[in-house]
């Protein structure tokens, strides 16, 4: 386990179980992301922004009382957009998946799981939750949090930070 600093964030790598978990909800997610008409997921430069403007536009659907009967309870929605929006910036950013948990006497209060991290760990996302803050409307922009990341315009923060974004 690695600790930046008395009350940071303390990561690990994730579990085999966990890494296994992820890919499952990153299937079930993109099935759940519109695309446009004869658009694909990809790996070029095209299908990260196609997937990131598809999440951004069922978050404004769903905040903006579109009929939700279809989509899996919100929990679940959250937990598969954000394993889409993580694994993408993983891709184009060069971001990996660790499992964070802060200290309960730290500024994050005992929040842990599933993020993504800069590879010098100056910052982190929590993307499940971030979604889940999106879908219920106490979130931001999803789509220009993607491409403000995707771009490294980040705060300053110095090794083993793990300022997080989000």
């Amino acid at each position: 386990m690695t600790a930046a600093a008395e009350g940071a964030a303390i990561e690990r790598p994730l579990t085999d179980e966990e890494s296994a978990e992820l890919d499952v909800r990153f299937t079930a997610g993109l099935e759940l992301i519109p695309l446009p008409p004869g658009a694909s997921p990809g790996l070029g430069p095209a299908g990260e922004v196609v997937l990131s403007q598809g999440i951004s536009a069922l978050v404004d659907a769903v905040q903006s009382g579109a009929d939700t009967s279809k989509l899996p309870p919100m929990t679940e929605l959250a937990t598969t957009l954000g394993v889409v929006f993580g694994d993408e910036l993983c891709r184009v950013a060069d971001w990996s998946w660790v499992y964070l948990r802060f200290p309960d006497e730290s500024e994050r209060g005992g929040l842990e799981g599933p993020a993504i991290v800069t590879p010098q760990r100056t910052h982190a996302c929590m993307p499940v939750h971030m979604l889940y803050d999106a879908l219920t409307g106490r979130g931001g922009d999803v789509g220009r949090l993607f491409e403000v990341l995707r771009g490294g315009r980040l705060p300053t923060a110095g090794p083993g930070a793990y300022q997080m974004i989000g």
